[in-house]
């Protein structure tokens, strides 16, 4: 939801993307204005052994930015328009019987969220120290989204209560790992943010190990099909384990390799990989053979998510196409001459995903249900989408160019100091 998804200001010898995240892209949101870049290629491709070498110029590829807007709208499309809600007096199938068995498919956005994500946050991260990549994590992430709990916490506690919450939920939805003690997300977008952290947190580990491309590589090989077997393949060979009884009912093995969306963090991974380093046949494998377990081994799980909340019908060749076409996409441009286009109002688009993303779900239904039975529903569609990207632009303007760039500073220095007093307690090993 960057998921997929899905950045942070970051020293003027280099940029950040997105998030989120489809938080990121967003990576998925970008924590700046800026537009979402890579390093100019100029190692050789078969770099393969040389340590993470400190930040370089970077490229930047402004369409990102334009696509991690659509894949949010994309969503929101999907949540007002084709997902059961309680916000038109009405089933949502009917007011919207051709358009939302088309919105449908807008779900889709979060696992393209995932995708960028992987790209951007690899992007963001090489070259970069933990503590600075940890910083600009939480700098990007955590200002809008505190803002979105309290205030869609209030809106379900105080103003309309249509779910079952309470405030201790909303405290802990605060921490955004709610699920990791099975605590119900206020909002049901933030599951996609949960999925996010734990990838951040595979790539915090590979940055202490060091990035490589043939590192990367073998991770982005291994790593996907041994978290689908943890999360999908334990009782296809007759093993079953009762995770109920683990911390949260979490199958934490899986959990912690970020399940059934690995492949597509690895794909967008890939992608970075080749417009960073070049193609050689090593990464187009991994790259095809993430692509294939997503095609034919997440897409029939995804129409089983996607039928269970609307009444439209659900393909799953069209979802397989649809991810094809958001991995093509996004491949267009990184790897072709649209990675040369410069529309400064992408940069725009790129700063609006997350906000967007956060905010729509249940403040747009409340807003959609405020308008009365008789007025045409394309006309409250369009004045809510309206609503939305209008306080997105207060929010990115007002909270996250504010206090994104503090709480980041703050982090960053805390951070930095703990890891220099570590450093003078715990003696490094001697060389040979």
């Amino acid at each position: 939801m960057t998921a997929p998804a899905p950045t942070p200001t970051t020293p003027a010898t280099s940029t950040t993307s997105t998030t989120s995240t489809l938080a990121d892209t967003r990576a998925t949101g970008a924590p700046t204005t800026r537009t979402s870049s890579i390093p100019t290629p100029s190692a050789p491709a078969n770099d393969a052994t040389t340590p993470t070498a400190p930040r370089q110029q970077r490229e930047r590829f402004a369409l990102v930015d334009g696509l991690r807007l659509l894949a949010a709208l994309g969503v929101v499309l999907y949540h007002f328009t084709a997902r059961t809600n309680p916000a038109w007096h009405t089933d949502v199938a009917r007011v919207f019987p051709n358009f939302g068995s088309v919105t449908v498919y807008g779900a889709l956005g979060v696992e393209l969220f995932f995708m960028i994500s992987g790209f951007v946050i690899l992007m963001s991260a090489w070259g970069r120290s933990v503590p600075s990549f940890v910083a600009s994590r939480i700098g990007r992430l955590y200002p809008a989204y505190w803002l979105g709990v309290l205030s869609t916490g209030f809106l379900l506690l105080v103003v309309w209560p249509r779910k079952d919450l309470g405030v201790h939920d909303v405290a802990a939805n605060l921490t955004m790992a709610q699920s990791a003690f099975g605590i119900n997300d206020v909002d049901g977008v933030y599951w996609t943010l949960w999925t996010e952290l734990r990838f951040y947190l595979l790539v915090g580990l590979l940055m202490i190990w060091g990035f490589t491309p043939r590192r990367v590589t073998g991770l982005c090989a291994v790593w996907p099909p041994v978290a689908w077997f943890l999360a999908v393949g334990l009782p296809q060979v007759g093993v079953h384990v009762d995770w109920s009884s683990w911390p949260g009912g979490i199958n934490w093995p899986a959990a912690l390799l970020v399940d059934q969306y690995a492949g597509l963090f690895a794909a967008g991974m890939m992608v970075f990989l080749v417009a960073r380093h070049g193609v050689t046949p090593a990464r187009l494998a991994v790259l095809a053979s993430n692509v294939t377990l997503v095609v034919w081994q997440l897409a029939p799980r995804l129409q089983g998510r996607f039928a269970g909340t609307t009444e439209h019908a659900v393909s799953t060749g069209v979802i397989r196409v649809g991810l094809l076409v958001a991995l093509g996409v996004l491949l267009a441009v990184t790897w072709t001459p649209l990675r040369r286009v410069r529309w400064n109002w992408l940069v725009l688009a790129g700063a609006l995903t997350y906000p967007v993303y956060l905010l729509h779900e249940w403040w747009g239904w409340w807003l959609i249900h405020l308008f009365p039975a008789g007025v045409p529903a394309y006309l409250t569609l369009a004045t809510t989408l309206f609503v939305v990207l209008l306080v997105a632009a207060l929010v990115h303007h007002g909270v996250e160019r504010r206090a994104g760039p503090a709480l980041r500073r703050l982090v960053g220095d805390a951070l930095t100091r703990t890891s220099e007093a570590l450093s003078r307690v715990v003696p490094r090993p001697r060389e040979s």
